[in-house]
């Protein structure tokens, strides 16, 4: 009974594609131009919430050597709509497959593709067992001004007791 059961579980899960080896890989990350909308990021959204600035207490974490260090987590920087948009915009950064920088895609519905890892010289490799998620890799300094200008907008001095 438990082979029966067993066998039927196989025949039902589908094969583990072979991994690929950790070669080496010569990438180039080219990204699609992307209309921003004007007002993203520029203006709060409706669902926008205040920024909440939380320092790190480092002697309450596991790297208490970093005591006396400042750093804070910031929260409601983007709001849900906003993360929807930014998702969005990056999806439409990246090229279709058969176009340079499309070769790193998931698939042809599939924006996002295996986050890589750097060994130098422009090669990077595929190593699960270290970084095992996707990314999509979008260089747009406007969409980088706007984030940190909404970054600046959290109140620090009643953080830092000013």
């Amino acid at each position: 009974m438990l082979s029966k059961l067993i066998s039927e579980l196989k025949s039902k899960t589908p094969p583990t594609p072979p991994q690929p080896p950790n070669k080496p890989i010569l990438t180039h990350y080219h990204s699609l131009p992307v209309a921003l909308p004007p007002t993203f990021l520029t203006t709060p959204a409706p669902d926008t919430l205040p920024i909440e600035i939380t320092p790190i207490d480092w002697s309450t974490t596991p790297i208490p050597e970093n005591t006396g260090l400042y750093a804070v987590v910031l929260d409601n920087v983007l709001s849900p709509s906003e993360c929807t948009t930014l998702l969005s915009l990056a999806e439409a950064s990246v090229p279709s497959p058969g176009e340079t920088g499309g070769e790193l895609r998931n698939g042809p519905d599939d924006a996002w593709g295996p986050a890589l890892v750097n060994v130098g010289g422009g090669f990077e490799v595929l190593d699960g067992g270290y970084r095992n998620g996707d990314r999509i890799v979008w260089d747009c300094q406007e969409v980088v001004d706007r984030v940190w200008g909404r970054c600046l907008q959290g109140d620090g001095e009643t953080v830092l007791g000013e």
